[in-house]
């Protein structure tokens, strides 16, 4: 997991241009605003990677805090969105210890193939106690570790306490498999 995270903190290029990264960050944020409850929305993005387009998901809520566990891409962001307040960026650790009910919404998208299963029932159980009852949690662009490149990923949304329920095609409007898949993913405790 620690290499997924050095990785993508990293100097890397996954996009085959600038456009391609451009278009794909809008794609992912505006399919993530319509899943966003309401106007006052507190919404988490957990290993949300560069999230170049936040702006429109805090738009659309009340507020968004990112979470990200790479130290550089989380300081790359404290310097994109800090004049944004409606925008908070904080560790993966230090979401892990925010208090219950926090949030309105979680998403996790690109994150869950790089998670072990123990992991992963690790982060559900940290995000029902997060999400506020009737909470929604949107799991996206999931890559089952034994999927051919020809395969798409599924996508869940979920209501927090309704148990866990599998679910096939794209979050609306995303890129999805044709689209490289940028990845966030283990609890850091450094930084913000």
């Amino acid at each position: 997991m620690k290499d997924w995270v050095a990785y993508y903190d990293s100097d890397h290029s996954i996009y085959v241009n600038a456009r391609h990264r451009d278009v794909h960050y809008a794609r992912l944020a505006d399919a993530i605003v319509s899943h966003v409850p309401s106007r006052t929305a507190a919404v988490l993005d957990y290993g949300c990677g560069e999230a170049l387009r936040a702006d429109r998901v805090a738009d659309a809520a009340g507020r968004l805090t990112l979470a990200e566990a790479g130290p550089t891409v989380r300081s790359r962001l404290i310097e994109r969105f800090k004049g944004n307040p409606k925008i908070t960026v904080i560790s993966t650790g230090l979401a892990a210890s925010m208090p219950p009910q926090s949030f309105d919404m979680v998403i996790l998208h690109s994150v869950s193939q790089y998670l072990t299963p123990e992991e992963f029932d690790q982060k559900a159980a940290l995000f029902h106690r997060l999400l506020q009852p009737g909470g929604l949690l949107v799991v996206g662009d999931v890559v089952p570790p034994d999927a051919t490149a020809d395969e798409g990923g599924a996508n869940e949304v979920q209501r927090a306490g309704d148990g866990v329920q599998t679910g096939g095609g794209r979050l609306h409007g995303d890129p999805g498999a044709e689209q490289p898949r940028p990845s966030r993913h283990q609890d850091d405790v450094s930084g913000p």
